[in-house]
């Protein structure tokens, strides 16, 4: 899931909560992502995309040979498919309080009186 409007502030503060509240086995931390397991084997894993984008990802404990193959079954390509649609929602919203604003300057000026 890609969370928007998230600082890199905030996105470290989600970091810390999350090893708190356990998924701190077997854990990996960089500059911009964090992985680690929970005792019940669930798979976090989350990243700093930038543009104030955050992915968070949780994956079920898997069984068997599933497990020994990993659990990253997300492409490069539908990643950035998904951010550049994050974007374009957030600069559609963007888009349309800036007209909100203008239609209502107008009548803001308009509503002078004269003496």
């Amino acid at each position: 899931m890609y969370v928007g409007d998230t600082t890199r502030e905030e996105y470290e503060e989600y970091v810390t909560d999350c090893s708190y509240y356990g998924f701190d086995v077997d854990y990996d931390k960089g500059e911009n992502y964090y992985r680690a397991y929970n005792e019940d084997g669930y798979y976090l894993s989350l990243s700093y995309e930038g543009n104030n984008i955050m992915l968070i990802r949780i994956d079920e404990p898997q069984k068997g040979a599933e497990a020994a193959a990993g659990t990253e079954n997300v492409t490069e390509e539908t990643a950035k498919q998904e951010v550049e649609e994050t974007v374009a929602e957030s600069r559609t919203e963007e888009i349309a309080t800036e007209s909100e604003t203008e239609e209502q300057q107008p009548a803001m000026d308009s509503d002078t009186s004269t003496v």
